[in-house]
C-alpha cells in the first residue's frame, strides 16, 4: 500500500518511510537520469538505484508495492525536509514511524551491496513482524 504524508493513519499499521537522496520534480528526475547514465558509480541514491532503472520502476519492485500491506510512504529529500523539519536524517534511508520517532531501518551504510531481492526480502520479514499475514 503505498500512501502519502497527508493520508490518515491506519490504526495498527505504522508508516514505513522511504526517503530518496534525490530532489522532487521533473528537472529533478531528469538530471538524476543523466547522473544514472553518465557516472553511475558516484550516483548518491543507491535506494533509487535499485528500485527504479534509467527511465522508470522495476517491474519486480512496482509488484512488491502493489502487493504489500505495509503502510509505504515514498519521499524526496526536499518532500522529506518539508514534512519533518526537525527530523534530518542520513540519505538514503528506510525508516519506520513509532509514535512520534522515528527508527531507521536502511541508512547510507546499508545499501552499498543490497540488491532488490535483499530488500524487498527485509520487507516482507518486517510486514510478516508487523502486520502478520
Amino acid at each position: 500500500m503505498v500512501g502519502k504524508v497527508t493520508d490518515p493513519r491506519i490504526p495498527g499499521r505504522p508508516r514505513i518511510y522511504f526517503i530518496y537522496n534525490a530532489n522532487s520534480g521533473k528537472l529533478y528526475a531528469y538530471l538524476d537520469m543523466l547522473h544514472k547514465v553518465l557516472s553511475p558509480k558516484t550516483y548518491p541514491c543507491q535506494l533509487c538505484d535499485i528500485t527504479y532503472g534509467v527511465t522508470k520502476i522495476r517491474p519486480e519492485w512496482k509488484d512488491f508495492r502493489e502487493k504489500s500491506k505495509l503502510n509505504m510512504i515514498f519521499l524526496h529529500k526536499d518532500e522529506w525536509e518539508m514534512a519533518f523539519p526537525q527530523t534530518p536524517i542520513a540519505l538514503p534511508a528506510v525508516v519506520l514511524e513509532k509514535g512520534n520517532e522515528f527508527e531507521t531501518l536502511l541508512g547510507p551504510e546499508d545499501w552499498e551491496n543490497l540488491t532488490l531481492g535483499d530488500l524487498i526480502f527485509k520487507l516482507e520479514c518486517l510486514e510478516q513482524r508487523l502486520i502478520g499475514s
